[in-house]
């Protein structure tokens, strides 16, 4: 299983975030680096298992990601989505 933790402070912008998260999984080519090609990858391209985790608040910029984040999790059970706040 993938590991991916989010540090807040440092993953302020959708581009931080992708960026980490390429370097986490092998995003395809084709991938648009937006919320629906994040879904789409996250719920029907992913490959293996990956857990995310994300502690404390969101950048508000990045809620849409984090809300994203934990709806995957919910339809893809190879996805594991850690939220605390």
């Amino acid at each position: 299983m993938k590991k991916l933790a989010i540090d807040g402070t440092l993953v302020k912008t959708p581009d931080d975030f992708y960026a980490l998260l390429g370097k986490t999984v092998s995003l395809p080519a084709h991938f648009g680096r937006n919320l629906d090609a994040l879904w789409d990858f996250l719920t029907t391209e992913l490959t293996g298992e990956l857990s995310i985790s994300w502690p404390g608040k969101a950048e508000k910029k990045m809620a849409d990601i984090k809300k994203l984040l934990a709806d995957a999790a919910r339809e893809n059970p190879k996805l594991t989505f850690i939220e605390r706040e």
